[in-house]
């Protein structure tokens, strides 16, 4: 199993156990409430997530340098369900006025399932941080 799926799975045992003294009145409501909703903000936000993009990727594309990049490897395979989240693919990017390095890159489902290894993309990327990549689409 997926380890997202583990730890989204945890999220709702801990919420049925909360529910469970709730029900059988061991821990008084005013007590649980906070914690019902601690719990159903958290099954949320760790399930949506995925779906938006990282905070730092609209301004690499739009101040960060262009590169090209080579896909060094890509475990990520196509899905059915679909979702397009982000997903992290392991470059080697090549900048024109500095050193090559390694990074992973951020990009869709959608857009990672086009890239074997090997092949050769354009990136952005921070060169304050080279850790911050993103797929030029």
């Amino acid at each position: 199993m997926n380890k997202r799926v583990l730890i989204l799975l945890l999220f709702y045992l801990v919420f049925a156990i909360l529910f469970a003294l709730a029900t059988a009145l061991r821990i008084p409501s005013f007590i649980l409430l906070p914690l019902f909703l601690a719990a159903l903000i958290a099954i949320l936000v760790y399930t949506l997530l995925p779906y938006f993009p990282p905070l730092w990727a609209g301004s690499v594309r739009r101040k960060g340098k262009h590169a090209k990049a080579m896909v060094l490897s890509n475990r990520n395979k196509a899905s059915a369900d679909g979702s397009d989240r982000w997903l992290d693919v392991q470059v080697r990017v090549t900048p024109d006025d500095s050193e090559e390095f390694e990074a992973k890159m951020k990009c869709k489902r959608s857009q990672s399932v086009k890239l074997r290894e090997g092949s050769e993309v354009f990136v952005f990327f921070d060169p304050a941080n080279k850790k911050r990549v993103v797929l030029a689409s």
